[in-house]
C-alpha cells in the first residue's frame, strides 16, 4: 500500500508523528491512550474497512514497552542468552 495512504489512515485514527518505512507496511506513531492488543485490532479493522485490506497487525506497543524490550534484549545479549 502507498505510504501516504497508511499515514492518512493512522492520522485519521488520531495518531500523530506517523512515520512509515518505504512500502513495507511498517509504521511508528504516537497515539492517545495505552497501547494494547485492542489498538492492533482497531487498526486491522480500519485497514479492512477503509482500504478493503485483510492484513495482520502484529504489534502495537508503547515507547516505554519498546524501550524495555530493547533493554532486555541488550541484557540477554550481555549474558550470552540472546542472539546478537
Amino acid at each position: 500500500m502507498p505510504t501516504e495512504t497508511l499515514r492518512g489512515l493512522l492520522t485519521g485514527l488520531g495518531c500523530t508523528q506517523v512515520q512509515t518505512l518505504l512500502t513495507s507496511g511498517n509504521a511508528v506513531f504516537q497515539a492517545p491512550g495505552p497501547a494494547s492488543a485492542a489498538r492492533a485490532t482497531v487498526l486491522a479493522a480500519a485497514l479492512r474497512r477503509e482500504l478493503t485490506l485483510e492484513v495482520p497487525v502484529s504489534q502495537a506497543v508503547t515507547t516505554r514497552n519498546w524501550a524495555t524490550t530493547l533493554k532486555n534484549q541488550a541484557l540477554l545479549q550481555g549474558l550470552g542468552q540472546a542472539p546478537p
